[in-house]
């Protein structure tokens, strides 16, 4: 229903009102957004402030409260950015508080999040506040330690911002009334907001460059306080997630779209709720209308994998159609009070307003997914990504310049006829994007993404890197399916029982060298750094065909010792050496690489592969314990798909971590039967899953999950003493702990 002047007088809220809160609600309260479109120079530049002031109480059951701030700056010309967050110490409290008692937080997340909320020894990304907050007595005059000070003074909002990268002074000026709105984030009936859609902003900036006036337009709003932020009641099984595009039109209207939905935090399904659109005329005039906010451009972030709409379409009737489109895509927020991901957008809008067109500034907020409930979903975000930089290498249908490219003959364009082309994409393509579009876990891809934000790299530039960490995975495998008899991967026939075993082994061995075509390029100039990489990749090579000779040889008889001398260790060694070499080890390669191109010290270096080492140990012995169960990996709904069959290893008469652990856990004679059995490998598949459940019952892989345990901890232990501030630090703790407990209760 249309909101306007003439039958919602008694909801009206004049300009300066804005500022204050109504009677019967806390001045000193609830939330405020500012956007700003500033002239810096003759630059573009986008300001966007978040504060937050919730009531939480104390022990005593006394008033308390939570602090937050954070402030984006984006520039237009070179789609520049920097992020500030700022929490105290309640704040922190009740984000680590929520993550105890969330039943649906994923139990990797809460473990992290847990860690990096210790009270006193936090590594969240969010600075300290540098003082206590101070709170006016009277109206509104919020200090926020000196990083943040928000006072109102007449008419006009004052805003001070103080940080490690400069200062702002702003005056802010309500050009229109304020009018009744409904939270981004909030169900009509108890999130309610004022909004002022026009501010004429002007101030100072000072920072390297010196000090310098600022001028400009902005949006606002206050989101009125809501009940307590309670740190001990239940959480909601569904959390809000939303799109809002803010267009400033130069004819004077102000247009702000909101699309809201929330997410089931058990099935993952969002129940999108109908769009408005709050049309402000240049004469203040409020009218609510229902519309269409429609996404045209998404864009996937490579640290939090979350998609935000990076453009958007905004329809409503009366002839309004307008098209809000990012400055740039990466203009991600991560903080405490964002979540593990929001954008936060500055944007340009064109379009038409009953019939003319017209054009103005911009912003975009958007919050596509709530907590995290399932890990290995998560995670498997970052499959699409992957896939489109295979795509680019490995193309769908045969592509004369990506064949040219992948044959090393970029020097030579216009050598390959069509039936070569043809040829080799049937030849080097279709075999490995066969493995590569199977239902993987993301798991490789996924950490190295993490460790070079974690370091300050650009993981956007880096992406097409992508390719070659998951070619080198695929071409490992093809060649591993064919020398163990493997009949599946990835939830889908093996590369070499569909395109036999010649054609698989080239494509596989081909994969090996993808680094050589897409690095170079990447790192233009810096030789050095690029031999530095070439080294690590050698080396990943090395060991890894170390530790497949190991395991085609197999362990037969080291077990056939164990069980005879009733000794495990020995067996136990070994079987951990051919895991180190075949798995850990390039892992830890990769991490290395990450840190290498993401401008790590040395001593970080060092850290990171040690934990990427740890982890991938613990990976391949979990992979050995869930062998017995059967290999898959879950959806986003939470199913799980079989991508290797129950004991396989078994039935194939492999001697895994579990069945060398049940030598010193089941009777010797026991043991005798078991390998009696198992050692020429066990063709009944009913008969492989009976000694599956017994060693399983017998404590074999209780027993591989604690040394998982004690080796990813004492990897984390190492790498926390000189962690960044950086949530990709808990994308990191989750995946190691993910790796001990991974499809099992605890």
């Amino acid at each position: 229903m249309a909101t306007t002047p003439e039958d919602d007088t008694d909801r009206r809220v004049g300009a300066g009102a804005a500022a204050r809160t109504p009677p019967g609600t806390d001045h000193d309260e609830g939330y405020w957004r500012f956007v700003a479109w500033l002239d810096d120079g003759g630059v573009p530049v986008g300001l966007t402030v978040h504060l937050a002031r919730y009531g939480v109480g104390d022990a005593d059951g006394g008033p308390a409260h939570a602090h937050a701030a954070t402030w984006h700056v984006r520039r237009r010309d070179t789609g520049s950015r920097a992020d500030a967050s700022w929490t105290d110490t309640a704040f922190v409290d009740l984000a680590r508080a929520g993550a105890e008692k969330d039943p649906h937080l994923d139990r990797s997340v809460r473990a992290a999040m847990l860690d990096l909320l210790k009270p006193g020894d936090g590594l969240y990304p969010d600075r300290e506040l540098p003082g206590p907050v101070a709170a006016a007595g009277d109206g509104l005059d919020l200090d926020y330690g000196g990083a943040v000070r928000l006072r109102a003074v007449g008419d006009h909002l004052l805003l001070d911002l103080r940080g490690d990268g400069g200062a702002w002074r702003l005056r802010l000026t309500p050009g229109a009334p304020a009018s009744p709105h409904t939270a981004v984030d909030g169900d009509p009936s108890t999130r309610l907001s004022l909004v002022v859609p026009r501010l004429a902003v002007e101030g100072a900036r000072d920072d390297a460059d010196g000090e310098r006036p600022v001028a400009g337009a902005g949006w606002y709003e206050r989101v009125l306080p809501g009940p307590p932020r309670d740190a001990v009641g239940p959480l909601p099984d569904s959390d809000p997630v939303w799109t809002r595009a803010v267009a400033l039109l130069d004819d004077g209207w102000t247009v702000t779209a909101t699309r809201r939905g929330r997410v089931d935090a058990l099935t993952g399904r969002t129940r999108t709720e109908p769009a408005e659109v709050v049309l402000h005329s240049p004469e203040g005039e409020c009218t609510t209308v229902a519309a269409s906010v429609s996404d045209t451009a998404t864009w996937t972030s490579p640290a939090s994998l979350r998609t935000h709409a990076t453009e958007c379409v905004v329809e409503a009737p009366g002839g309004l159609r307008l098209r809000v489109r990012a400055w740039f895509p990466s203009q991600e927020s991560r903080a405490l009070l964002h979540g593990t991901g929001t954008l936060v957008a500055h944007a340009d809008v064109e379009g038409v307003r009953d019939g003319v067109p017209v054009r103005g500034r911009g912003h975009l907020e958007s919050r596509p997914v709530g907590r995290i409930t399932r890990f290995e979903p998560h995670m498997r975000g970052v499959e699409a990504m992957v896939g489109e930089e295979l795509r680019h290498v490995y193309p769908d249908r045969p592509d004369e310049d990506a064949l040219t490219a992948l044959a090393g003959l970029e020097e030579r364009p216009g050598t390959l006829d069509a039936s070569v082309v043809e040829d080799l994409h049937a030849a080097l393509v279709r075999p490995l994007r066969h493995t590569t579009d199977g239902v993987g876990k993301g798991m490789r891809t996924y950490l190295w993404l993490q460790i070079v934000d974690l370091y300050g790299g650009d993981p956007e530039r880096l992406r097409p890197m992508l390719a070659v960490i998951e070619g080198l995975q695929a071409g490992n495998l093809m060649i591993d399916d064919i020398q163990d008899r493997s009949p599946v991967r990835r939830g889908r026939p093996a590369a070499h029982t569909v395109f036999g075993e010649a054609l698989t082994i080239n494509a596989g061995t081909d994969a090996y060298f993808l680094v050589d075509q897409v690095l170079p390029p990447l790192l233009a100039g810096d030789e050095r750094l690029l031999l530095a990489v070439y080294r690590v990749v050698m080396g990943i090579m090395r060991v890894g065909h170390a530790g497949q000779a190991l395991d085609i040889t197999g362990h037969a008889a080291a077990m056939d010792e164990a069980v005879r001398t009733g000794e495990a260790d020995p067996l136990l060694r070994r079987i951990r050496t051919a895991h180190l070499l075949k798995t850990a080890m390039p892992i830890r390669g990769l991490a290395e690489i990450a840190a290498l191109l993401s401008g790590a010290s040395g001593e970080q270096v060092r850290a990171v592969r040690s934990y990427g080492e740890k982890v991938g140990l613990a990976f391949q012995i979990g992979d050995d314990a869930l062998d017995l169960s059967g290999v898959g990996v879950r959806t986003s709904s939470g199913a799980s798909v079989s991508t290797k069959l129950r004991a396989e290893d078994l039935r194939e008469g492999k001697v895994t971590m579990p069945l060398a652990h049940a030598v010193a856990l089941l009777p010797p004679e026991r043991v005798r039967a078991l390998w009696g059995r198992v050692r020429e490998g066990v063709a009944d598949g009913a008969e492989a899953a009976k000694i599956a459940d017994e060693l399983i019952a017998c404590g074999a892989v209780r027993a591989c999950e604690d040394e998982c345990r004690a080796l990813v901890a004492e990897g984390w232990d190492r790498l926390r003493g000189d962690l960044p501030r950086n949530w990709s630090a808990l994308g990191l703790h989750a995946l190691g702990t993910w790796a001990v407990h991974r499809n099992a209760e605890w």
